[in-house]
Order: C-alpha cells, then structure tokens, then sequence
C-alpha cells in the first residue's frame, strides 16, 4: 500500500480534501481536485454495507471496478 500510495499526487501532504457525507459506520475522505481524486471508503463496522453511489469507479488497491459494497473491516480506495 505504501508503494501505491506514493504514486498517487492525490495523497500529497498539500494536497485538497474533504470529508463526503456516507452512510452510519463508513468513513471517507476524498483528496484531490476536480480533475484527479480519489475518495477512500473505510468500513468501521462487523457488517457488509451498500455503497451505490460508488460503483462502477476503479478500485486502485483490487485494480478493478468497485461493486458497491464494502465486507465488514474492508477500505477501498477509488479513482474518481
């Protein structure tokens, strides 16, 4: 992850952020601008969660397109 992360511009120490509104036991952080982002989804809870509003972004830690749904404890990091 440290690798992948630093190939990432959107992970600089300076870089914009925000904190978009999610379901109960998800947390996310977007980081980037508007023409390069990623928005990082944290599953806090022991249950599978829906996220639809996701799906179809590309997950850069699986390198593939996201389902929509986070597993219990799973973080995904997605390409806008």
């Amino acid at each position: 992850l440290i690798d992948l992360r630093k190939k990432q511009s959107v992970f600089d120490p300076y870089a914009d952020f925000s904190f978009p509104e999610t379901v109960n036991g998800v947390f996310a952080i977007e980081r980037g601008n508007d023409t390069d982002a990623v928005i990082c989804l944290f599953n806090l809870t022991n249950a599978s969660i829906e996220m639809p509003d996701f799906i179809d972004l590309v997950d850069l830690i699986a390198h593939s397109k996201f389902d929509g749904s986070l597993n219990a404890y799973e973080m995904v990091w997605l390409r806008k």
